[in-house]
């Protein structure tokens, strides 16, 4: 073999994973990177998540549709990369130092250090949300949220203290909805 480029990163690579011109990099204490490979002489990061821990060392990468997979020294987390340049912390699962990541039919397998092995199901695939005519009204005793998404309509309302907690939902007509 013979070396056709050199991509020089921040920190040492700890895994890897390349599919349709693209490298998923598990970077060690550099994070997760994304690296477009189209012009194999010319490889160029696009896009990277980095935890604000100093001694996280990310240490394994899967990567299934929109989503990777990571491990490090405290558990599992999930990204969404549909958007490469700015991938989103979607999900974690804690766990006492994970060794290994394996994705096999829509389940997640994770050796532990001294624990066994997980099988872990993502419950929830994350679905964006844009809210249209968004408006907040304060009548001195609540606010009110009231907001559009596509046809639908929703309203939210919470006293002047806390906050309401609002949840995506799909509807079955095909457009989104949003449910406190």
């Amino acid at each position: 073999p013979r070396s056709i480029t050199f991509l020089q990163l921040s920190e040492s690579v700890e895994d890897i994973l390349v599919t349709n011109g693209v490298a998923y990099v598990a970077n060690g204490l550099g994070g997760f990177l994304i690296v477009d490979l189209q012009k194999p002489l010319a490889p160029v990061v696009i896009g990277g998540f980095d935890w604000d821990r100093s001694q996280t060392r990310v240490e394994r990468v899967q990567v299934e549709g929109a989503h990777a997979y990571l491990t490090d020294g405290f558990g599992l987390h999930v990204l969404d990369i549909s958007r490469p340049a700015s991938p989103v912390l979607v999900g974690s699962f804690a766990l006492d130092k994970p060794r290994d990541l394996l994705l096999h039919a829509g389940q997640v397998y994770i050796p532990g250090w001294n624990s066994g092995l997980f099988v872990l199901r993502p419950q929830c695939r994350p679905t964006a949300v844009t809210l249209e005519d968004f408006r907040l009204e304060h009548d001195g005793e609540s606010v009110v949220a009231r907001w559009r998404c596509g046809a639908s309509s929703a309203r939210a309302s919470s006293g002047a203290t806390s906050a309401p907690r609002v949840r995506p939902r799909s509807s079955t007509s095909g457009s989104s909805a949003a449910t406190c």
